[in-house]
């Protein structure tokens, strides 16, 4: 069976219907995100180290940065294209207090 990326996928996605849902947002955040990051209330985080996002409560500027310029123990450029503008819409509007 052929598999397609995950940045081929998004793009397919988001070209498709001219931006992506609230739930198409959480996919790609749980595919490239979550095994690392919890985004919900006083819930750990899967590695320790790595923040609760909910918690931590970023701004849009650094979720774009700590995904583009990697930050302590993540990789850079973990997301790519469009997909990097719905992960960062998606951990706004979710931490959003």
């Amino acid at each position: 069976m052929r598999t397609v990326p995950l940045a081929v996928a998004a793009t397919i996605l988001l070209a498709g219907c001219g931006g992506a849902s609230e739930h198409d947002r959480q996919v790609i955040f749980e595919q490239n995100c979550a095994a690392c990051h919890s985004i919900a209330a006083g819930k750990p985080s899967p590695v320790a180290k790595a923040p609760n996002l909910y918690d931590l409560h970023p701004s849009a500027t650094e979720v774009r940065r700590a995904v583009t310029e990697g930050a302590a123990g993540m990789p850079r450029h973990l997301v790519k294209g469009d997909a990097l503008g719905e992960v960062v819409q998606y951990v706004e509007e979710t931490t959003a207090r």
